[in-house]
């Protein structure tokens, strides 16, 4: 076998297995993502379609639907009749995260108002898909926005959640083949200290949220509680660990 040549994983078998192409071999795939190949994966148990347009939802990110679900809970118990929360999710992709969030608070539906958004409409028709075959019933808007910029001031965000391009651009070219040469760079690259879209989503979002709104990111493993600090000092800043003790989320809220 040569240094580059491609072994399966035990992961990637049953997916080419479940998507009923056993027969594939590495030579037939080359470093593709088996996701692309199969053109969906699975995320928050459910069955997301992806293409080279979007990034492939991650495990680890699986673990902020799930604070942010707890968040939402928390401020749905404390709606008044009639009332509702309205949640963002900023550069969606997939749409994988807002999906995720409102089918795990399928009994809470009527009580959330959804804005998914992305700055390329690929993503978009990618995202438009799975919302409707995943949550079809759902109370939801899908479009266009780079970062904040299309959303209306007069609908205050009471969650905002984003898994932005936070990758140091340095960093990019050492990155798996399978990564850096077949997912989208615009979904990868955070600029020169990989802040550069998070520090902007930021300097935004103190329009747009209510008095006790929240912000969720995903964030790089480099990124500090300082660095974070430094480009928001108008917020709280609070950071999470994953079970590796890398930092991973950041819960952003108004001083």
């Amino acid at each position: 076998m040569t240094q580059n040549q491609r072994v399966f994983t035990p992961y990637e078998q049953t997916l080419l297995a479940r998507a009923g192409l056993s027969h594939l071999t590495p030579e037939d795939v080359g470093h593709q993502p088996i996701e692309y190949v199969v053109g969906w994966v699975e995320f928050c148990g459910l069955k997301f379609k992806v293409n080279p347009t979007v990034l492939i939802p991650r495990i680890e990110t699986e673990w902020l639907v799930e604070l942010v679900v707890k968040t939402a809970q928390t401020k749905i118990n404390l709606l008044q009749p009639g009332e509702k929360i309205t949640v963002a999710d900023i550069g969606t992709g997939s749409g994988a995260i807002g999906i995720s969030l409102l089918h795990q608070l399928n009994v809470s539906q009527e009580k959330i108002q959804l804005f998914i958004s992305d700055i390329s409409p690929e993503a978009l028709q990618v995202a438009q898909t799975n919302a409707q075959s995943l949550i079809p019933k759902a109370n939801i808007q899908i479009f266009q926005s780079d970062l904040l910029s299309n959303f209306l001031k007069d609908q205050p965000i009471d969650i905002l959640m984003a898994n932005l391009p936070y990758i140091p651009s340095g960093r990019i070219e050492r990155l798996d083949s399978s990564v850096k040469d077949y997912e989208p760079k615009l979904a990868l690259d955070g600029g020169e200290d990989g802040l550069k879209l998070i520090s902007k989503l930021l300097e935004q979002a103190s329009q747009y949220l209510t008095k006790d709104g929240v912000i969720w990111l995903e964030i790089d493993a480099s990124h500090t509680l300082q660095e974070l600090k430094t480009i928001a000092p108008q917020y709280q800043v609070k950071i999470i660990q994953d079970n590796r003790q890398y930092n991973r989320f950041a819960k952003i809220e108004i001083e």
